[in-house]
């Protein structure tokens, strides 16, 4: 399943195991006001709530918009 916003941004995406809720997946994008990705959070269903596997943080260039220069997590 997929879900965009308002401006036609993928915002949301979920897979779903095939017999149970122990394979449920779900990534989540934001975006700052000029439309580029600032931040990446993925998750697993455990229990009945969606847990935080990855959270990852995009640091963009000012001058070249929407390139990518860094990617930071909670290591770096």
């Amino acid at each position: 399943m997929y879900r965009w916003d308002a401006e036609n941004r993928l915002v949301r995406g979920m897979s779903y195991g095939a017999t149970d809720r122990a394979g449920w997946r779900r990534v989540d994008w934001a975006y700052d006001a000029l439309g580029r990705r600032i931040r990446q959070t993925s998750y697993v269903l455990s229990n009945g709530v969606w847990v935080v596997t990855e959270d990852l943080k995009f640091v963009s260039d000012p001058v070249w918009f929407g390139r990518h220069l860094a990617e930071l997590n909670a290591t770096n």
